[in-house]
């Protein structure tokens, strides 16, 4: 159900890009089971074991590892919004042709606290140098007002995140490293209030944004 919207948006890059439909995860999870909500809502599917009850529909995924799909799929640009799952396919991650990696960050207890240090010790590892942190809850407001003054709602979503003539204040410019240290001195999931980051390989790159 998701493809076809995923083709629609990505209609402007005019076939520069491939739709993979696949189920993502980490080396060891082959399969899973997953309770599709009565509504048909995609989002809202759950895993589900055998003898659990499941209110709606329950589905058989085939589970690939990240690393192979990247392998295969040799993206320039790697996108997560896993609502705290990111951190584990971060740590995970082997590759080192990605240029960037995108990531909607949550950091909203312990276990993802320490989840998102290791995550980016990793992405340090494998070459990335810095990173672009977006702050605080009022990025949402400065969306919602760009939404409303520009037509193409990709162009607004991007503004609203990177455009340094209207979120400068938003956006901070880390070296990952820094970024990492920051995070281990502060150790407090309750005072960290990261909405996004892109990590950047490549210091040029920073001209870009």
């Amino acid at each position: 159900a998701l493809i076809p919207f995923l083709r629609a948006n990505l209609k402007p890059y005019n076939g520069r890009n491939i739709v993979v439909n696949k189920a993502v995860s980490v080396k060891g999870f082959n399969s899973m089971s997953l309770c599709i909500p009565a509504t048909g809502e995609l989002n809202h599917a759950k895993p589900v074991n055998e003898g659990e009850v499941c209110e709606g529909s329950v589905e058989h995924v085939e589970i690939a590892d990240i690393n192979d799909v990247v392998e295969s799929a040799k993206p320039d640009l790697l996108r997560m919004d896993l609502e705290g799952f990111e951190w584990t396919l971060l740590q995970a991650l082997e590759s080192r042709s990605i240029e960037f990696i995108d990531l909607e960050t949550h950091i909203g207890s312990e276990r993802e606290y320490v989840n998102a240090v290791k995550a980016l010790e990793n992405a340090s590892r494998l070459g990335f140098r810095y990173a672009l942190v977006v702050e605080g809850i009022h990025w949402f407001n400065s969306l919602a007002k760009l939404v409303s003054q520009v037509s193409d709602p990709f162009k607004a979503f991007c503004l609203a995140k990177f455009a340094k003539a209207r979120c400068s204040d938003l956006i901070k410019v880390y070296s990952l490293n820094n970024l990492i240290s920051k995070l281990r001195s502060e150790h407090n999931p309750a005072t960290i209030d990261y909405k996004h980051v892109l990590l950047i390989r490549d210091p040029a790159d920073l001209n870009a944004w």
